[in-house]
């Protein structure tokens, strides 16, 4: 929250992965913020949240008793006139029953689009299926590819593709996207999207990318960086476009 506050007003547009929420008066569970889409609408008073859960009725540990639900958060600010919201499945569907160590957590991709000096721009946040945790290509994930493409060739604007794709830059769908897209990651050669809180950094294991961001050829990008703060085991991705 501290991180977030130094950026509350500066930045239009947020994009977030991994929101828990809940309508009971629980603050903490499983080691997550229960509240923490809540709490996020608190610190962003000027803007509009829109949030898109994927599975409900369970924390980091199982299943638990209570209301919580589970998905993206985007706050755009209150000064741009958003004309579209909503969000799509790339995986299962949403609230989908889960086994019980979430290999099938349903996978969605949340989007909002506006219309600034008579361009239509549309934004698109994306949490990719997340196992097997080898973030390598299988049918699953190809699948995944395909439908964002199908929606975001309906738009004829502008396009920004966001998030954790839970992919690796070599994979054919990553591939599939930069035929569309710009890709932000491999342009700027940044390095590693992931902090030293990867409980996997410095091992074997580590992989270095799961997170990227896209642009379209007519988006005039003005500066993309990936700044190293420890607030999150992935590092934020900060884009100015204009």
């Amino acid at each position: 929250m501290e991180f977030l506050e130094k950026y509350n007003g500066d930045v239009d547009i947020f994009c977030f992965q991994e929101i828990f929420d809940t309508a009971d008066n629980v603050v903490e569970t499983g080691g997550a913020r229960a509240n923490l889409y809540q709490e996020l609408s608190n610190l962003f008073i000027d803007y509009h949240g829109f949030y898109y859960p994927t599975c409900r009725g369970v924390d980091p540990t199982g299943h638990i008793g209570f209301d919580l639900k589970y998905g993206l958060g985007i706050f755009v600010k209150k000064s741009i006139i958003i004309d579209n919201q909503g969000d799509f499945f790339t995986f299962r569907s949403r609230f989908a029953p889960m086994k019980p160590d979430f290999t099938d957590n349903p996978s969605n991709v949340s989007y909002v689009s506006f219309n600034k000096d008579g361009k239509n721009f549309l934004i698109c946040n994306i949490h990719g299926i997340w196992h097997p945790g080898d973030k390598l290509d299988n049918s699953d994930r190809i699948a995944q590819s395909e439908k964002t493409l199908e929606f975001t060739r309906k738009h004829a604007g502008p396009k920004i593709l966001c998030g954790d794709f839970n992919l690796r830059p070599y994979t054919q769908c990553i591939k599939m996207i930069e035929q569309d897209f710009i890709n932000l990651i491999k342009k700027n050669e940044i390095k590693t999207t992931r902090s030293s809180l990867d409980p996997y950094q410095g091992t074997p294991e580590f992989q270095p990318f799961a997170d990227y961001t896209f642009v379209s050829k007519d988006i005039n990008v003005v500066s993309f960086e990936v700044p190293v703060v420890e607030v999150s085991d992935h590092l934020p991705m900060v884009l100015e476009f204009e």
